[in-house]
């Protein structure tokens, strides 16, 4: 027995050492030339080296990456940026270490590409200016902007280039002793990153919390001799210019100078406390239903960006009522074009990213016949279609008869199933969005067109180019004859054998090779595996071959239409971006009229300048004393030197073209009403005095809210009410809908007649920045200086003023503000725990309606002198005999 296992062992071991002679010597073993075997394809990547002393001399603080033959690298401390191990680093990878660089570890990213044996820098990017890398970056936020700072006592000079633009925009004023214009200003073009060359600088531009850079900026004065002749052109060029131009290493800037927009002023802090936006979802921006990240931009600027012009405001409200009945769901499908531009514009994009382009411009008449049907006489909406379903020619706006060229639009897509589409004279949609999108149809023409002649649009997966040299395509074609006529023969001997396209050689499994080997002894077998065997012969071979030079061929034509296709392109990359516009502005009011079919919205009234000129509105019942004197205190910086100039007003998202303008140009229905009357000393009260019916906070908008009344019949209103009681969401509330109000967008209350803002400011939160050394107490001063010396004509929420402090200096501090305010030309409104602030008639008093110790999330007319600290106490489970002492003391 035991020498039948050994044999059977034995046998074993001889038919595995036969076979694997046999495997290793297969090649000699069929005879064929040397010359028929394919050299192996071996998949390689280049052995990467650094010199250890070039990479000393870079940057330390910076991301650096190595490009060479096309494959990425990272080396020694630049490892820390990837997750992972190891130099070489798959593209995906490398894109999410670059966002992270440049937006959270806030650092320099460099590409060093590899020519003639040394590495080049190829790429830069930085946190304030994402530069060569703005592609990977875009998404549905602002781009930032880096900026330069000089000061000469109180006067900034601030100089900035945006993302997006090749422009350096350049702006200068007067400022106080805590710089609060310059932090508005710095929110108002979302700077990132801050350069200076005065060490005086520092401690200010660091309390700012904003990354920034010391940068001598070589010998600017040397600079600005030199280039005293383009000084002379161009009055905006300063140090800071200078000092900007000299960090970026521009050559040849476009300098123009920044007019700052005549807008409310709103601070990225004002934003975060009011729960407008955050580094979180609960935010009400998300309660917005932008479908694309170019709208979801654009949205994001408007809150920013708060009007301060009644017609404007009123404007845009109109465009929103008549977009309430009209759906552009198909604006999901949309991919971000602002991204995409940038890529044509570096030369960077594929012929997938090409495609998709196809495909968006393809979905433009969709867009055109939602813009125009389902529309009503009575909503100032669409033409009229007769019994055909023609539309009327109408006269348009101007009276005159619409000018239609079809021959424009020649391509199928944009050829009109109807006549001229023409909208009543008062038709916003008509005028601003339909009318840029048909005088684009042209350019997106010649785009479609171009691609379709350069491109195979037939495949599903993989799209290549179009091969226009008739040889090669018959080479091409007659390689392939050939192989087939290859495998035709081959499947005689076993029909189970297969052509892999993928690896050009044929396939068979182990099993019906051994029924098949005595036939197949003359092919070469270059695979064995679990799968099968791959093998081929001395003519697949050799078309193979001849396959591989064609295709060389081919690719050289399709790199070259490929580049002729790009160049094309980018001639009419502007035109793509007032097409991304366009889509965004569509988006953005398509959100607002959802929010109009919300329930509980309403479409705000406003006041406009009367209510500020009227005297006596501590006491709206005084107002026969004061009558109107057209007063206009100088306490905040005018913002719009010329409220009707647009020339050199940076839109962080608009293309410099001609595009819809939302501005009121010659509108009829907007012009003067003679019949309104005029809101003197005789208007009723009821008219001028801000006013709030049902109103709630938009983040409760699908939950059960409880709603309320307010009446600001004063200009301080002082609130109190027990911890928990709902004071700070009533403020924000107040805020939130005075914000969305001035930004052409529906209210979340019954009935909203608003006051319209210069500014809006807060002073909310309890909390300290170690980074800065500030206290809660000192955050809390500095916001209140703030606003002391930015009062005009604004809206000011204070929550709990003094809880950083003893409650002596808090309730002194509170009185004091009080009384500072009440004298100025502001609205108030004061959530505080000290019922002593309520001890004068000149202001409004409100309280946090209880039944007992339940909150009932009401206001009403009353002071409360009660906290129920002791209720929160329990409810968030403090230990009994906690409580019991805490009961003792009290």
């Amino acid at each position: 027995m035991r020498c039948n296992k050994i044999s059977f062992l034995f046998m074993q071991f001889c038919f595995f050492f036969v076979y694997a002679i046999w495997f290793l010597h297969l090649p000699l073993l069929l005879h064929l030339p040397p010359s028929t075997l394919p050299p192996p394809i071996i998949p390689t990547y280049p052995s990467f080296t650094m010199n250890d002393s070039f990479y000393s001399s870079l940057d330390p603080n910076s991301f650096k990456y190595f490009l060479k033959d096309g494959f990425y690298f990272v080396y020694k401390d630049d490892l820390r940026f990837i997750k992972g191990s190891g130099h070489k680093v798959d593209i995906l990878i490398l894109e999410n270490a670059i966002k992270d660089a440049l937006t959270i570890h806030k650092v320099k990213v460099q590409e060093y590409s590899f020519l003639n044996n040394e590495f080049i820098l190829s790429k830069e990017g930085y946190p304030g200016n994402w530069k060569d890398f703005t592609d990977i970056l875009l998404d549905k936020n602002i781009p930032p902007s880096i900026c330069s700072i000089t000061i000469n006592k109180n006067h900034i000079y601030i100089s900035f280039l945006n993302t997006l633009n090749n422009t350096i925009f350049t702006s200068n004023f007067e400022d106080d002793d805590i710089f609060s214009n310059l932090c508005g200003f710095l929110s108002e073009i979302n700077a990132f990153e801050i350069i200076y060359c005065d060490l005086e600088l520092k401690p200010i531009l660091k309390s700012l919390g904003i990354l920034s850079h010391y940068y001598h900026g070589g010998d600017i004065n040397n600079k600005q001799d030199s280039n005293k002749d383009n000084q002379s052109n161009n009055s905006s060029i300063n140090n800071s210019t200078f000092l900007l131009i000299n960090f970026l290493k521009i050559s040849s800037p476009l300098i123009q100078s920044y007019n700052r927009p005549n807008i409310c002023r709103v601070d990225k802090e004002v934003l975060e406390s009011l729960n407008l936006i955050n580094n979180n979802n609960l935010n009400i921006l998300n309660t917005f239903n932008c479908f694309t990240n170019q709208g979801h931009r654009l949205l994001l600027n408007f809150i920013k960006n708060p009007l301060k012009s009644k017609d404007e405001i009123e404007y845009r409200l109109r465009i929103v009522d008549e977009f309430i009945n009209l759906d552009f769901s198909i604006l999901k499908t949309f991919p971000d074009l602002l991204r995409l531009t940038k890529r044509i514009q570096n030369y960077k994009i594929t012929i997938q990213e090409i495609v998709r382009l196809y495909q968006v411009i393809k979905k433009v008449p969709e867009i055109m016949g939602v813009l125009i049907k389902n529309r009503d006489d009575d909503g100032g909406n669409s033409g009229y279609m007769d019994a055909n379903g023609n539309m009327d020619a109408k006269e348009d706006f101007n009276g005159n008869t619409p000018i239609y060229n079809p021959s424009s639009l020649s391509h199928p897509i944009f050829t009109p199933t109807f006549t001229t589409p023409t909208l009543p004279h008062n038709s916003i949609i008509f005028r601003d969005f339909y009318t840029p999108l048909l005088n684009l149809s042209s350019i997106l023409n010649q785009i479609l067109l171009k691609i379709e002649e350069n491109v195979d649009l037939d495949s599903k997966f993989i799209f290549r180019m179009k091969i226009k040299d008739q040889g090669l395509r018959d080479c091409y074609d007659l390689v392939q004859f050939k192989i087939k006529e290859e495998f035709d023969k081959i499947k005689i001997i076993n029909k189970n054998i297969k052509y892999d396209e993928s690896i050009n050689l044929f396939k068979i499994s182990r099993i019906e090779y051994q029924k098949s080997e005595e036939q197949m002894s003359n092919f070469l077998i270059l695979n064995v595996l679990k799968t099968g065997i791959q093998f081929t012969t001395k003519t697949l071979s050799e078309l193979n071959l001849e396959r591989e030079k064609v295709l060389e061929k081919i690719k050289k034509e399709e790199r070259e239409e490929l580049e002729n296709l790009k160049e094309f392109i980018k001639e009419r990359n502007s035109e793509i971006e007032v097409l991304n516009y366009l889509i965004g502005l569509i988006d953005v009011f398509n959100s607002f009229s959802i929010k109009a079919k919300t329930p509980g919205y309403s479409r705000p009234e406003f006041i406009g300048d009367v209510y500020w000129d009227m005297e006596g509105r501590g006491d709206m019942d005084g107002r026969d004393e004061g009558g109107i004197e057209g007063r206009d205190e100088g306490g905040m910086e005018d913002r719009g030197k010329d409220e009707g100039s647009k020339e050199g007003t940076l839109d962080l998202d608009r293309p410099n073209l001609d595009t819809p303008s939302l501005d009121l140009k010659d509108d009829p229905s907007l012009k003067p009403n003679l019949n309104k009357p005029n809101l003197d000393k005789d208007t009723p009260t009821s008219l001028i005095t801000p006013t709030l019916e049902n109103f709630f906070n938009p983040l409760l908008e699908n939950t059960l809210y409880i709603p309320n009344d307010l009446i600001l019949d004063k200009k301080m209103l002082i609130l109190t009410g027990p911890n928990m009681g709902g004071k700070s969401t009533l403020l924000k509330s107040i805020g939130v809908i005075s914000i969305l109000g001035q930004m052409g967008c529906y209210v979340p209350a019954s009935k909203a007649l608003l006051p319209i803002y210069n500014g809006i400011f807060t002073r909310m939160g309890a909390s300290d920045c170690t980074y800065t050394g500030d206290s809660t107490f000192m955050l809390e001063m500095k916001d209140l200086s703030k606003i002391m010396r930015n009062h005009n004509r604004s809206l000011i929420l204070i929550d709990e003023l003094g809880r950083g402090t003893s409650e002596v200096d808090g309730l002194s501090l509170c009185l004091s503000v009080k009384d500072f305010l009440l004298k100025k030309d502001c609205i108030t409104l004061f959530a505080t725990h000290f019922p002593e602030l309520c001890e004068d008639k000149r202001i409004l008093k409100k309280r946090i309606k209880t039944e007992g110790t339940l909150l009932l999330y009401k206001i009403e007319e009353g002071i409360c002198d009660e906290s129920f600290g002791m209720n929160v106490a329990k409810r968030v489970g403090f230990p009994d005999d906690v409580l019991d002492e805490i009961n003792r003391r009290v």
